[in-house]
């Protein structure tokens, strides 16, 4: 067998490689870049300055990054938004309540759920959402039960509440009277992607039926912080 020699570590008083290059290989060769991801790069050395890149800018003038959308999201309201207590007695509906969240509001872009509601002004829409399983009332079997105990049930609730949202920015005084608060049933599946701009009834008018609505949010339900002065 014939001898081959072995890398040697350096000793205490030789100069160690330069960091972030990479060494040699076994045969005494350069080291080759490697695959990672499915693309071949080699890691810059620390403290390394990026030159230009093609558009022949520097890193310290290229434009910061951007986060991207989220997915399943159509368009988001900044400012905050207003939660609305609506309840509902039959077909009636009445907005009880509300409460100011800071927060972004995000209206999504199809409508998944049995229920769906939207917030109004006129032949605008000012936001959109399903809504979970409402107006029942679902109990649990009991284990070991018999006769009546045995199985799920279900039952009608003659009044029920849902939370609905809107912009803050949307909530003006001279608009209060004119924001309706609708809430849908969806039929079947709506394919189509949710638009802004047109009303829900406008958009799917085969595929929701209407349960109610309530025309006008009461200013006594409104925050101190949006109360007319």
């Amino acid at each position: 067998m014939s001898e081959q020699s072995l890398p040697v570590k350096p000793g205490v008083d030789q100069p160690a490689a330069p960091p972030g290059r990479p060494g040699p290989s076994k045969n005494g060769e350069p080291a080759r870049l490697r695959l990672i991801g499915g693309k071949t790069v080699l890691k810059e050395p620390a403290g390394a300055v990026l030159g230009p890149d093609d558009t022949g800018a520097v890193p310290s003038e290229r434009p910061p990054q951007q986060p991207q959308e989220r997915a399943g999201r159509m368009a988001v309201a900044s400012g905050g938004y207003l939660r609305l207590r609506v309840r509902v007695d039959g077909r009636v509906l009445s907005v009880v309540d509300s409460q100011l969240v800071d927060s972004e509001l995000v209206m999504p872009a199809t409508l998944p759920g049995p229920y769906a509601y939207e917030v109004t002004r006129g032949d605008t829409l000012l936001h959109a959402e399903t809504v979970p399983d409402i107006g029942e009332f679902r109990s649990f079997p009991a284990p070991g039960g018999e006769g009546e105990l045995r199985g799920h049930h279900r039952y009608p609730m003659p009044s029920y509440e849902f939370a609905a949202r809107v912009p803050v920015a949307a909530v003006t005084p001279d608009a209060l009277p004119e924001i309706a608060v609708v809430l849908h049933r969806v039929k079947e599946p709506a394919r189509a992607r949710l638009r802004t701009g047109a009303t829900l009834g406008a958009q799917f008018e085969r595929e929701l039926r209407e349960i109610g609505r309530v025309e006008g949010i009461p200013v006594d339900v409104l925050p101190d912080q949006l109360r007319p002065r």
